[in-house]
């Protein structure tokens, strides 16, 4: 429940991160947004959408104690647990934000209009004269110590769960596994697909109308189906 609250709160998050400036600049003449502004928005959007995949990871946790060592899940999965992990995790994603943030603010930009409906590290790095060479390793960088490093834990988590549900021979057992973790891995596939596609490779395939297709996917229709799901 603590998790799924935070979820909840998270995509809440990112949508009024996101959905105002966008129907600000759908809506009015006038579509500047000012750079400190940009920088602001630039720094939440990443805090916020990295903070989605570490408590993923958090929650594929939680199903790998629930279905691997059910008699010890109460112990292991307290409340005092969860709330180390959420404070933890939100310190790790605003630092690394903030530096981010920080060293985007360093680059030098040719031009100053954002072909996107908010302020992301795509098109900013699209704007920015500095070498490819150092703008793909800043991506690198963010994209492996913050959303590659919950993936791979996810993956290792899921691993686990697949080992012990092969064990079991109840097929009642079986069926409960199963619906336990299927919510959570179409999540976990909506995000991380939405993300790759976005954020993972080299600038030279960079194509910015269907990166906004993807963000208002990822950042407005994702949102949406995660409580249904």
């Amino acid at each position: 429940i603590f998790c799924l609250s935070q979820l909840s709160f998270i995509d809440i998050f990112l949508t009024t991160i996101t959905v105002p400036q966008m129907l600000v600049h759908t809506l009015s003449v006038n579509k500047t947004i000012s750079f400190n502004h940009c920088m602001l928005q630039l720094f939440f959007f990443m805090a916020v959408g990295s903070m989605e995949g570490h408590l993923l990871a958090a929650m594929a946790y939680d199903r790998y104690v629930a279905i691997c060592d059910p008699l010890r899940y109460s112990a292991i999965i307290s409340n005092r647990f969860c709330l180390r992990i959420t404070l933890t995790s939100w310190v790790v994603v605003s630092l690394n934000s903030l530096l981010y943030s920080v060293l985007v603010t360093q680059l030098t930009f040719c031009g100053n209009k954002v072909t996107h409906f908010f302020c992301d590290i795509t098109p900013l790095l699209k704007l920015s004269c500095t070498r490819p060479v150092v703008s793909e390793m800043l991506i690198f960088t963010e994209g492996v110590a913050v959303v590659v490093s919950p993936f791979f834990f996810i993956l290792g988590s899921y691993a686990r769960i697949g080992v012990a549900i092969a064990r079991m021979h109840s097929v009642a057992a079986l069926h409960k596994a199963l619906s336990t973790c299927s919510s959570h891995i179409l999540v976990v596939l909506l995000l991380y697909g939405s993300v790759i596609r976005m954020y993972l490779r080299p600038s030279s395939s960079y194509d910015l109308d269907q990166d906004r297709q993807v963000a208002i996917f990822y950042t407005v229709v994702t949102p949406m189906l995660n409580p249904l799901i």
